[in-house]
């Protein structure tokens, strides 16, 4: 996979506004290309996401106990903090 490819990769999973994230940005910060991310932590994450997406959508009376395990997951999982 080329690092353009992954920077549109990348660039899918988030919400996108503003000039500040576009791949040449990245391109230009990141020139050596994004680090991978495991497919079974990727999807794990894309998991919960989903799951917090839905509670959001749905207005889910647990949606702050689950929002919260969502921010802790990002993390502690998807950043390694």
């Amino acid at each position: 996979m080329t690092k353009q490819t992954r920077h549109h990769e990348w660039l899918s999973l988030i919400d996108v506004s503003g000039p500040f994230l576009a791949a040449p940005v990245l391109e230009k910060v990141f020139p050596q290309g994004l680090e991978s991310v495991d497919p079974l932590k990727r999807r794990h994450l894309r998991q919960a996401y989903d799951e917090w997406r839905e509670a959001l959508d749905l207005e889910d009376p647990r949606l702050l106990d689950i929002h919260q395990a969502w921010v802790e997951l990002v993390l502690t999982e998807g950043l390694d903090l």
